[in-house]
């Protein structure tokens, strides 16, 4: 008896020491010619940023995950700010994840597929008549991948970031088919908010489709009227393509909500896996019947 539990106890010591977890430092660094949507422009070393990555492997299939991100000002002598930051544990049931981000739409993120690196953008180059975003805690729940299908279910805190009573409470539904040159994204939400009374909208939904031809990758998008706005808001639709010819890739995105819209052209030149040049530019019309437009002459390396 006493042979059988040593031989347990030297296992479970054998199994808690062959636990392995790794750190890994990444980032971009980009400097180039920039003119901005506020009119300035020159020379500028900036979007630098370095992702902190840690994993380890928990045993029984199940492992955490975490990274924390911090950017850098563009000044010399400027501030190092923190930006997303998320833990996850995974395993065969799916994923369980604690987040620090901005709220995002489906439209942009899975619609629009024109690679770009414009400084100011889609959140902030229409003065987020289009779209717009916030700081937010989220949890979410994700099962694993079956048949190329996962669904998420998340409750999140926004306008209040990082405090213990938020402005706004929310919880959303989310599919997502991602399988050979498709991905399809949809996403319900609904929130909470004491303030918003009357006829502030108070669901939302958004969706985000992009097919691969090889030639070319196509984009399409929908946003539906934002919560927290009245009736008069209107949705949103995003229309893009990419197309890669040897080592160069042209995109287009174009967004557009009730009388805003923005238009963003790219070209990336790859000069590596890791280096790219891009030329950029954008525009924007508002509400109010003013535009803005910007662009960049960029070099990029990501390690």
């Amino acid at each position: 008896m006493n042979k059988i539990v040593v031989s347990c106890l030297l296992m479970a010591c054998a199994g808690v020491a062959s636990a392995q977890s790794t750190a890994t430092v990444n980032g971009t660094i980009a400097a180039g010619y920039l003119k901005s949507i506020d009119g300035s422009k020159g020379l500028v070393l900036d979007s630098n940023s370095i992702r902190i990555s840690l994993t380890e492997d928990l045993g029984d299939g199940l492992k955490l995950s975490a990274y924390t991100q911090f950017k850098g000002n563009s000044a010399r002598g400027g501030n190092l700010t923190k930006e997303d930051s998320a833990m996850t544990l995974s395993s065969s049931w799916g994923s369980l994840a604690y987040q620090n981000t901005r709220t995002s739409t489906l439209a942009r993120d899975v619609g629009l597929v024109g690679d770009n690196w414009l400084w100011d953008n889609p959140y902030s180059s229409n003065n987020k008549e289009v779209f717009s975003r916030e700081a937010a805690d989220y949890l979410t729940y994700t099962t694993a991948d079956i048949s190329g299908i996962r669904a998420s279910v998340a409750y999140f805190e926004t306008a209040t970031d990082g405090s213990t009573t938020p402005t706004t409470k929310s919880a959303s539904l989310a599919l997502v088919y991602a399988a050979g040159p498709v991905k399809v994204a949809g996403r319900y939400i609904n929130s909470k908010n004491e303030s918003w009374t009357g006829d502030k909208t108070k669901n939302s939904f958004d969706l985000g489709a992009s097919y691969d031809l090889g030639m070319a990758k196509l984009g399409l998008g929908y946003d539906s009227k934002r919560r927290g706005k009245g009736n008069s808001d209107k949705a949103a639709v995003t229309a893009s393509i990419s197309a890669p010819v040897g080592p160069v890739t042209f995109g287009l995105n174009y967004g557009k909500r009730d009388a805003s819209d923005f238009t963003e052209a790219s070209v990336k030149y790859a000069l590596s896996k890791r280096s790219a040049v891009y030329l950029d530019y954008g525009k924007a019309k508002l509400a109010d019947n003013t535009s803005n437009s910007q662009y960049n002459l960029v070099l990029v390396h990501n390690f």
